[in-house]
């Protein structure tokens, strides 16, 4: 597996600061919510215009850096000072998007000279949202949307919804939607849209009740990462009156775990999940019942009122919307409909975040939620000060959680442990925010790799040098290869050959204090054409037509012989050391040598006469070791 690190927030982002974990080493496969390059867009929204939107950033170290929307001309310089938040203001105009299935220059893009961590956020009477973006290194190529079904308000439709940002030139993004969509794109047909850097491409669904839930969305292309929004126009989460829209940075599907567990909303007393599947036959548990089978795409949702546990036999995504509390709706009267992408399990590896709560734009009280293992309670502060108060998860006694009112302020969670998840909740009236206050992501699709040491043979063959290299490499992580051959090695990159030819079965073992895990594959192994006599020594005779040798073989590319001919087939008239270079198909390259040696003519004597009386006999008998064929 490989490990990523990102962060993010939700809505109200100007209320949070960016989340920046103490990781320690990572490479260049690692997420990470801080970067220098981001790309985002933001899709419509309910106040089109009239709202602000707003672009938050904060760093480690004071930077400075640009915010600009290239296809409309705005640019505007930032600095950053340590522990604040510097807000730029959008052109509302540059930033509200309606074309829907159309590809416009309207990406936003946010550089920096010093990491940064990045939040957009749209605000407007009561109607708020934001999300955590990520930089071009944390994004990926395979999403699915969450979103939330089209409804009627105010006598108009509005509208589930994603949009797509390219990162790179020669984009080619692969939609598939989960329902119609509004410009006539069908259920489940893939389409494809060609998009250059900075083009962003909206989706809405078509009509009352269809979600763009569970659609998939790809770049073709591995180098071609793209940043996706899920989104709505504007939502009534379950009950009430009052809306909001919603807004979330999607993430790749190979970040998706297995184990997620889901904390109510404190006060307001009930919260929606809906669970997202990427594969067939995906078996969720809630609480270790309840079963329910997904197939790829569909989704799952239900009410919970206490912490809850979901356990699946493959990847799942998870998303808590919380509700509005008006009309009875929820059991507190602050609260509005927000999204959150929550994180699994298997991400329970944060050992330290900074993060802000505040009570601006009417948010009236603060929570601080702690996900943790039970042995590790002990070992996690706030500001310091020990984190108390801890219960077990009912459902799962390896997990216990805290949730704590909290001030407006700054505070920084650390633990001693093996890791925690944590999230920041702010209630108002009409009003929230919600988000996930820092997280490390891994990659749990990824795989030990494997190639050929030389930069030209592509070729996994007997003899020749293989580097395997684990997906990671963090400083307190020890990795443990074994090859399937009764040998073995140590660390997170080796170089290994093998002698025979054949199938091996290879193994690696990670361990850290807090996770163990063991990733095997299969290998094959070919023989070395170089080290087989495909070309034995011949003779030659005084023949002259010379004689042909011929290195023909259909794994050959090219032949380079040593008087510069590029032929597979040479003929040659004298005895000699013949000498031929030769590169395979795959880009394998090898020498062989063909010794010709002379061989004299026959000599064989008769006698020129014979005299033979009447009756008598005679052997004419010639030497051995030829062939003959007589008059």
């Amino acid at each position: 597996m490989k490990f990523h690190f990102t962060s993010y927030c939700r809505k109200l982002l100007l209320i949070s600061i960016g989340c920046l974990c103490a990781c320690d080493n990572a490479h260049a496969q690692n997420f990470t919510n801080s970067g220098i390059d981001f790309w985002l867009a933001f899709p419509e929204f309910y106040d089109l215009t009239t709202a602000e939107y707003i672009i938050y950033l904060s760093s480690n170290s004071p930077t400075t850096g640009t915010v600009e929307i290239p296809g409309t001309g705005y640019s505007k310089t930032f600095s950053t000072i340590n522990g604040q938040v510097t807000k730029v203001s959008l052109p509302s105009t540059d930033a509200t998007i309606t074309a829907q299935e159309q590809v416009l220059n309207r990406g936003i893009h946010v550089t920096s000279v010093r990491p940064i961590s990045v939040y957009a956020g749209t605000i407007h009477n009561a109607r708020s949202e934001a999300s955590l973006v990520l930089p071009i290194t944390s994004i990926g190529t395979d999403y699915r949307i969450m979103s939330y079904p089209t409804q009627t308000k105010s006598n108009a439709l509005r509208k589930s919804e994603f949009i797509v940002v390219a990162t790179k030139n020669g984009t080619t993004v692969q939609i598939t939607p989960s329902c119609n969509t509004s410009q006539g794109r069908q259920a489940n047909q893939p389409y494809t849209v060609n998009l250059n850097q900075g083009d962003i491409f909206m989706v809405q669904a078509d009509a009352l009740g269809d979600d763009l839930t569970g659609t998939q969305v790809r770049s073709l292309g591995s180098d071609k990462p793209i940043s996706v929004f899920g989104g709505h126009v504007w939502v009534q989460i379950l009950c009430g009156t009052n809306a909001d829209p919603l807004y979330e940075q999607m993430f790749p599907v190979p970040t998706w775990g297995k184990s997620y567990i889901l904390l109510p909303t404190p006060t307001s007393g009930k919260d929606v999940a809906r669970i997202l599947a990427n594969s067939n036959n995906t078996t969720v548990n809630l609480n270790d019942s309840n079963s329910v089978t997904l197939q790829a795409g569909d989704v799952h949702e239900f009410v919970y009122t206490s912490p809850t546990i979901i356990e699946s036999n493959k990847a799942v995504s998870v998303g808590i919307f919380t509700t509005t509390a008006n009309n009875g709706c929820s059991n507190s009267k602050n609260g509005d409909p927000s999204m959150i992408m929550i994180n699994p399990n298997e991400q329970m590896l944060l050992d330290s975040i900074t993060f802000f709560t505040v009570d601006d734009y009417a948010i009236a009280e603060s929570f601080i939620h702690v996900v943790t293992r039970t042995p590790d309670t002990s070992t996690i502060s706030l500001n310091g000060t020990p984190v108390t108060n801890f219960s077990i998860l009912s459902a799962d006694s390896s997990y216990a959680f805290s949730s704590f009112k909290v001030p407006a302020g700054s505070y920084q969670l650390i633990t001693e442990g093996c890791g925690f998840l944590a999230y920041a909740v702010g209630l108002g009236s009409a009003e929230s925010y919600a988000y996930a206050a820092g997280v490390s992501l891994v990659d749990l699709d990824c795989e030990p790799s494997f190639e050929p040491v030389s930069l030209t043979c592509k070729e996994l063959s007997a003899g020749a040098d293989i580097r395997f290299t684990a997906c990671h490499n963090r400083s307190n992580f020890t990795y443990s290869w074994k090859f399937g051959d009764s040998t073995s090695a140590s660390g997170a990159a080796v170089v290994k050959s093998f002698k025979q030819p054949g199938d091996y079965s290879i193994q690696l073992i990670t361990q850290s204090p807090c996770i163990a895990d063991t990733s095997t594959r299969i290998i094959t192994i070919k023989p070395s054409i170089s080290s087989l006599d495909l070309f034995p020594d011949t003779i030659i005779c005084n023949n002259p037509n010379g004689v042909e040798l011929s290195t023909f073989h259909p794994q050959f590319a090219s032949w380079l012989w040593e008087d510069s001919s590029t032929n597979a087939k040479r003929t040659v008239y004298s005895p000699g050391t013949y000498i031929v270079f030769i590169t395979d198909t795959s880009g394998c390259s090898f020498t062989d040598t063909i010794q010709v040696d002379p061989t004299p003519n026959p000599s064989v004597h008769l006698d020129s006469a014979y005299r033979l009386c009447p009756n008598d006999s005679l052997i004419l008998e010639a030497p051995e070791g030829y062939t003959y064929r007589w008059q």
